[in-house]
């Protein structure tokens, strides 16, 4: 909950900051009725992150697992070295996990916390790249995890044994607007997320491996 918290402050902070640089960019108008429309094409770019998305905990030792919702946000940085080539690289926090339809008292939901780290190679599609598409790598790193039983009785949320690293591939499409972007992206996780579970708590934990999946939609600022 405090890196929810954390995050959520972040934003706003930045939304406050987009919102009073805005202000001053429309006071230094001569005409107040011209509307100013941030360049998109630029060769490096700074921006905010913020979005959501559907995450998964699968693999063999997850027999019965579908997605949850989560939040991602923070930065990025892009840098536009050729006409339709840039690199891009983002700095977010996400708040992810999974469900998985255990029995009674077993686990059924893992909420995960992660500091992601993204380099992506993008292509822009059109002459002024505001169709783009890309692939790239993301590095993880776990904050902090909890597990939650199935319709227990009693409400307590326990720490599983989780990998704290994680590498990811990832793949998707970036679009622009004259005021805001839009970013999809599916990503898998490369490293077994699975370092023991919890031995008292069912199903037994046989050993085997749990990946990392993510579906995520943003917006880019």
């Amino acid at each position: 909950m405090k890196y929810l918290l954390a995050l959520i402050a972040c934003l706003l902070l930045l939304q406050t900051a987009f919102a009073q640089e805005a202000d001053s960019l429309a006071n230094e108008e001569d005409d107040p009725g011209v509307l100013v429309i941030p360049p998109i094409n630029e060769k490096i770019k700074l921006g905010v992150k913020l979005g959501c998305g559907l995450f998964m905990i699968g693999g063999k030792e997850a027999i019965n697992p579908y997605p949850i919702f989560g939040l991602v946000g923070g930065g990025y940085f892009r840098y536009r070295f050729n006409t339709h080539w840039a690199l891009q690289t983002e700095t977010n926090i996400s708040i992810r996990g999974g469900k998985f339809g255990n029995k009674v008292d077993e686990y059924g939901t893992i909420r995960t916390y992660f500091v992601d780290i993204p380099v992506l190679l993008m292509y822009g599609l059109n002459e002024k790249n505001t169709s783009n598409v890309f692939v790239g790598a993301q590095y993880a790193n776990l904050l902090n995890s909890i597990m939650f039983k199935t319709n227990s009785q009693v409400q307590e949320s326990l720490s599983p044994a989780l990998n704290k690293h994680d590498l990811m591939v990832m793949a998707g499409a970036q679009f622009h607007t004259p005021f805001v972007g839009f970013q999809l992206a599916v990503k898998y996780g490369l490293l077994d997320a699975n370092k023991g579970l919890l031995p008292a708590v069912g199903p037994a934990n046989q050993g085997k491996n749990l990946q990392h999946m993510a579906f995520e939609f943003s917006f880019i600022f």
